[in-house]
C-alpha cells in the first residue's frame, strides 16, 4: 500500500439519495475529488485502442484436428474467405465503417481461423499481398496472423516479415505436455517456448493464447503454465476457458469442462499475474457469436458474454478482502474500472455493504483510493504464484 501524507485531498460524499432515487444506487456516485493531479493522472483505460479487420479463413490449412476444435462455431463464420480475391473488398468495406465510427484509430488486418502459416506458402503470400497496399494508409499499421507453435520456422518468419506482418499470435493453450496430448495438439511445450523466442527475436509483436479447464489440467499445472508465460514475456495474452462444443472430439468422449466457479478463480489468478508484470490480457473468453449461442452448441464449460467483467470483478473482490475493507468506506476508481469495482450484478456492493463507490478519471487503471489512501492493486500481491506452487 502507498500512502501520500502530503496529499491534500478533500472528498465530500453524501450517503443519502436524492428524492426519488433508487435505494440500490444510493452508494454509487460520480464525484470529482479535489486532488493533486500529478498523483492520479493517466488514461481512462488500460486497454489498447487498436481495431482489427478480421479476415476468417477456412480451417483446411490446419495440419491436425484438435480435440476441442469447432472453428465455425467458435468464430461464428458461415462464409469464410476462400480466395485472396475476396480479401481486398472486405478490407475496403471495413475501412469505410471504421472511418465513420472510429476516425483516427490505428488498425490491423487480422487473419483468423485455421492455421495461417501451415498451408501453401505461395497461397499465404497471395493473401498477404492483397493487404500490403493498405499498410500505411487509412490508419492500417500492419497485419496480424494466428498460428500454431510448430508452424513458424525460419522460412515462414522471413515470408511474414517480407509481407508486412507485424503481429503473430500463437495458440499455445498450455505449457503442460500432458494437457497438450489430451487436446491432440501434437506439439510439445518446448516447441511452444522456442517458437515464442524465435518470433520475439525476429521483431514480431508476439501474443500467446492460453486455455484453462482442459483434460489433465490441475490447479498446479495451470499455475505452471502461467508462470512459464510470465517468464517468456509475450506482448499480449488471450485467456479462454475450455468449452466443449458440439461435433468435437471432447464432445464425443463426453468430457465435462469445469464450471464457472473454478474457472473464474483460475482466470482471475492468470489475469492478475499477467497484468502485474505488464502483459496485457487483451481478451478473456470467446466472442458470443450467433452460432456459438445457438442451443446445443456449447455442451459444457464457463461460457458467458460478460466473462471479462466477471473475472475482473473477482479480482476487486479479492482486493477488498485483503485490505479488510470496512463498512462506510469510500472507494474511488477510474470510469473504465467502475463496473468491475461494484461487481458483476453488483456482487461487490452486496458482499461489502455500506461502501460508497466513486468514479474519477484522474485515477489510473488498477489504482484504488480508499478513504484517501492510494493502493495500486497490481503491487498488492493478491496472487503470489510462486508461493502457490510451493504448496
Amino acid at each position: 500500500m502507498m500512502r501520500f501524507s502530503s496529499w491534500k485531498c478533500v472528498l465530500m460524499v453524501f450517503h443519502w439519495p436524492k428524492a426519488g432515487a433508487s435505494p440500490r444506487n444510493r452508494h454509487i456516485r460520480t464525484v470529482r475529488p479535489r486532488c493533486c493531479s500529478k498523483l492520479i493522472t493517466g488514461k481512462t483505460s488500460s486497454g489498447s485502442s487498436m481495431k482489427l479487420i478480421p479476415i476468417f479463413l477456412p480451417e483446411e490449412a490446419c495440419p491436425y484436428h484438435c480435440a476441442f476444435c469447432n472453428v465455425r462455431a467458435a468464430n461464428g463464420v458461415d462464409a469464410p474467405v476462400h480466395s485472396p480475391r475476396d480479401v481486398r473488398s472486405k478490407i475496403k468495406t471495413a475501412l469505410k465503417t471504421l472511418a465513420t465510427h472510429y476516425p483516427g484509430t490505428s488498425v490491423e488486418i487480422a487473419f483468423f481461423g485455421g492455421t495461417f502459416t501451415a498451408g501453401d506458402p505461395a497461397l499465404m503470400a497471395r493473401y498477404l499481398q492483397e493487404c500490403t497496399p493498405f499498410i500505411g494508409e487509412s490508419g492500417v499499421s500492419g497485419i496480424r496472423v494466428s498460428t500454431r507453435p510448430d508452424c513458424v520456422d525460419e522460412k515462414i518468419i522471413l515470408l511474414l516479415k517480407e509481407h508486412g506482418v507485424t503481429t503473430v499470435e500463437l495458440g499455445v493453450e498450455s505449457f503442460d505436455d500432458r494437457v497438450l496430448r489430451s487436446l491432440k495438439r501434437r506439439h510439445s511445450a518446448e516447441t511452444a517456448i522456442h517458437a515464442v523466442g524465435r518470433l520475439q527475436s525476429s521483431g514480431f509483436t508476439t501474443g500467446i493464447h492460453l486455455m484453462t479447464g482442459c483434460p489433465e489440467e490441475t490447479e498446479v499445472s495451470f499455475q505452471k503454465t502461467v508462470l512459464t508465460t510470465l517468464e517468456l514475456k509475450p506482448d499480449t495474452v488471450r485467456l479462454h476457458p475450455l468449452l466443449v462444443l458440439a461435433d468435437t472430439e471432447l464432445a464425443r468422449i463426453g468430457y465435462e469442462a469445469p464450471g464457472c466457479e473454478e474457472t473464474l478463480n483460475r482466470l482471475a489468478m492468470a489475469t492478475y499475474c499477467m497484468e502485474s508484470v505488464g502483459i496485457p490480457v487483451i481478451r478473456i473468453g470467446l466472442q458470443p457469436t450467433d452460432s456459438l449461442t445457438r442451443p446445443g452448441q456449447v455442451l459444457s464449460g464457463c461460457f458467458h458474454a460478460a466473462l471479462r467483467h466477471r473475472v475482473l470483478s473477482r479480482i476487486y473482490q479479492r482486493f477488498f478482502r485483503k485490505i479488510n475493507l470496512q463498512p462506510k468506506s469510500s472507494v474511488t476508481v477510474p470510469e473504465s474500472h467502475f463496473s468491475y469495482a461494484i461487481g458483476f450484478k453488483r456482487e461487490n456492493v452486496i458482499q461489502f455493504p455500506g461502501l460508497t463507490f466513486v468514479r474519477d478519471n484522474r485515477v489510473k487503471p488498477w489504482d484504488v483510493l480508499v478513504n484517501g489512501s492510494c493502493y495500486h492493486m497490481l503491487t498488492e500481491g493478491l496472487y503470489e504464484i510462486k508461493e502457490l506452487l510451493k504448496r
